[in-house]
């Protein structure tokens, strides 16, 4: 859903852009902070979470809101009952955990290898080379000759359409093709198009060449397709 919100505020912006006055960043911002406004003003009639209440020894309130939201007020529905066994299973394996040294996420083999994928898998994410476009996007479109507002933000706003498809796409395949071969494939995926991307634009810088700006243009949206793939 991520995208979704992007594709507003992408569209948005190129919309604004020709309003020859302080409205043009004012509305962008207005309509941001708009579904946070929101939640400050009715977070204050949202039942509080069943596991905060369980934790706090409000196991009946807890439950209420339970059949609240999944049986229709009904406290000896089966799902609600599972639910609270549930969460009254993991509260006390928390506390069990909690008397133990942080020493045990290395103590054993199996342990270290979990700690590993964790780590690897968090960095990665974040040095996968996505912050490059998302936050000087404008920037590489300058470098490559495009450099009129319009057309950046006409580009933003169908990368922003493009990502969205291919997000909501990948949603069908995950428990077909498996989290760990979406995984390898996109990030072999993403090596491959930052490649060719560095080759294109090094390839503009040289000869000023259209078709090798074109072709950065072009591997920013591959790689956006291989860096969309395992997100679910």
């Amino acid at each position: 859903m991520w995208y979704i919100g992007a594709i507003v505020a992408a569209w948005l912006t190129f919309g604004t852009l020709h309003i020859h006055s302080n409205w043009a960043w004012r509305a962008p911002s207005l309509v941001q902070a708009f579904p946070s406004i929101l939640q400050l003003i009715f977070v204050w009639v949202v039942d509080e979470s069943p596991r905060f209440l369980v934790s706090k020894g409000k196991s009946e309130q807890a439950l209420q809101v339970l059949a609240k939201a999944h049986a229709n007020g009904n406290t000896e529905d089966p799902v609600v009952k599972l639910e609270m066994q549930e969460i009254h299973d993991t509260l006390r394996m928390e506390q069990e955990f909690e008397s133990q040294s942080w020493l045990e996420l290395f103590r054993t083999k199996g342990n270290r290898h979990r700690m590993i994928i964790c780590i690897s898998a968090g960095f990665f994410s974040q040095w996968s080379g996505n912050g490059l476009v998302s936050y000087y996007l404008f920037q590489i479109l300058k470098q490559i000759g495009y450099t009129s507002s319009s057309t950046q933000d006409v580009i933003n706003g169908a990368l922003t359409i493009f990502n969205a498809i291919v997000a909501i796409t990948m949603c069908f395949f995950v428990d077909k093709v498996g989290r760990r071969p979406l995984f390898l494939v996109s990030t072999a995926g993403m090596l491959c198009a930052y490649i060719a991307w560095t080759i294109a634009a090094s390839q503009y810088v040289k000869t000023g060449a259209n078709g090798a700006a074109q072709a950065v243009l072009a591997f920013i949206f591959v790689y956006y397709c291989k860096h969309d793939e395992p997100l679910l």
